[in-house]
């Protein structure tokens, strides 16, 4: 936790998932029976999910950063550069797993 760019990439990430998971408190009663998910998919039922499937994706992303900075620690002795390299992929794959989710709500509504 000395490290300034470890412990930067560590409270934002907390603090972008607890943003999603308010977010998604509050809009999970607003959500139709099936959501656009898979965007890269053509349009129709291939892009579609049931709205309960969408609570997996904090879920996922905290799994993330659990594994990958826990990695971390174990790697920052002797190869800080990786350390910090997974701290901050952890960080970034956060970042982008809320915009895929207001990418979501905003198709939605």
């Amino acid at each position: 936790m000395s490290d300034t760019i470890i412990r930067s990439s560590l409270f934002i990430s907390v603090f972008f998932l607890t943003v999603q998971s308010v977010l998604m408190l509050f809009f999970q009663q607003n959500l139709p029976p099936y959501i656009p998910f898979f965007n890269s998919q053509p349009w129709g039922e291939e892009r579609l999910i049931p709205s309960a499937a969408i609570l997996f994706l904090p879920l996922v992303l905290f799994l993330v950063f659990i594994i990958n900075n826990f990695i971390s620690s174990i790697l920052y002795i002797r190869h800080t550069l990786i350390a910090r390299i997974l701290t901050f992929n952890s960080l970034l794959f956060i970042f982008l797993g809320l915009l895929a989710y207001l990418q979501i709500i905003l198709l939605v509504f």
